[in-house]
């Protein structure tokens, strides 16, 4: 049954890939309530072990986003979608999710250096000419103050569906 319930995770994820692609954003309704119908299926279908599992899983996956949003290498979108996935994934594959997550999220961002190099180094010099700059960590901003960033609620999407496929595979 806790394959099942990780296609909740699949799911959610992936209406949040697509939101943040397109805004963004992730949204809280759809993280507040992706947590809650993991919580309440793993109660349903597997009792008190499964609500432990959806929370230790929400806590550790979560948590350590959590941490990175405190460096401010994370946004809080992304922080609540790890949570929800966590608990859907439950305790046992939420920190592979976790690795999964962190590899595609560094192909993503390595994708966003690679494929953006030319567009950065157009920009830089229109950017320069309007008063933007380069900041200290090689972000390119503009005049406004805003810097290019990666939408990691696709690496989320990415992991979660690595992860949960697996779990298929496996079982």
């Amino acid at each position: 049954m806790d394959k099942y319930l990780q296609l909740g995770a699949v799911i959610m994820a992936s209406i949040a890939a697509v939101s943040d692609l397109r805004r963004r954003r992730i949204p809280n309704f759809l993280t507040y309530t992706g947590f809650l119908l993991a919580l309440t299926g793993r109660s349903i279908f597997l009792g008190w072990s499964g609500l432990k599992s959806g929370l230790f899983g929400a806590l550790v996956a979560g948590g350590v986003f959590g941490l990175l949003f405190l460096f401010g290498a994370m946004g809080g979108g992304d922080v609540k979608l790890m949570g929800a996935v966590g608990a859907w994934m439950g305790a046992s594959d939420a920190a592979v999710t976790l690795i999964a997550v962190s590899i595609a999220g560094g192909f993503i961002a390595f994708a966003y250096l690679l494929f953006g190099f030319c567009k950065s180094l157009r920009a830089n010099i229109s950017v320069a000419g309007r008063g933007g700059m380069l900041s200290a960590d090689g972000a390119l901003t503009s005049a406004n103050g805003s810097a290019t960033t990666v939408p990691f609620g696709l690496a989320i999407a990415i992991g979660t569906f690595v992860c949960a496929g697996n779990a298929f595979l496996r079982r």
